[in-house]
């Protein structure tokens, strides 16, 4: 009886020590859980951004071909590159510029049809094109912004899933907002008929 209790708690041992080992291994992969962190955090919470950021790195550095962990970790980016600007430190601020920039248009060239990454260099872009005091670049953010979310509108017209239905809804309405705030009201009208047709 004692032989059978030993050997089932080596066995357990065993077991446990290879799980744990498999849990350590696991490759992490983007998920809802980063997507929130990674938007909470862009909306000012610091310690979502902290965490998204570190976990994104992870994934990364375990496949560096992940281009929607890579389109968001570009968002953040820029994020922190006008949080540098407005506290005056440029160096930084130029740093994280190029840097998210370079992996939101990686992300592109690597996934250019996934409708989830062109939403979100899309609408980056866009917002960031409102506010860039330099024109050319900021027309240069525009012109892609807008190819992104054209390209989700052209290719989610007909889709009835909830995923498509949902994304193309806010492509749409990102230029309904940014047409409207830039005062071309027929360009923002055109695109609220778009939003009304069933």
């Amino acid at each position: 009886m004692k032989k059978h209790t030993y050997i089932a708690t080596l066995f357990a041992i065993i077991l446990f020590a290879s799980v744990s080992t498999f849990a350590q291994t696991e490759t992490p992969k983007f998920d809802n859980d980063l997507m929130t962190d990674f938007s909470k955090g862009m909306g000012g919470d610091s310690a979502s951004l902290e965490r998204a950021m570190a976990k994104a790195e992870k994934i990364l550095a375990a496949n560096p071909k992940d281009s929607q962990t890579m389109v968001w970790a570009g968002a953040a980016t820029l994020l922190q590159s006008g949080q540098a600007f407005m506290s005056g430190n440029f160096a930084d601020g130029g740093k994280f510029w190029a840097e998210g920039r370079r992996k939101m248009d990686e992300a592109i060239s690597l996934d250019g049809d996934n409708i989830e990454v062109l939403i979100v260099r899309g609408s980056t872009y866009i917002s960031a094109s409102a506010k860039y005091p330099v024109k050319e670049e900021a027309d240069k953010l525009r012109s892609l912004g807008t190819a992104d979310l054209e390209k989700i509108i052209s290719s989610t017209d007909g889709k009835t899933d909830g995923k498509s239905v949902g994304i193309r809804t806010k492509a749409i309405s990102i230029f309904v907002k940014h047409y409207t705030e830039t005062g071309d009201k027929e360009k923002a009208e055109s695109y609220k008929k778009i939003l009304t047709v069933k």
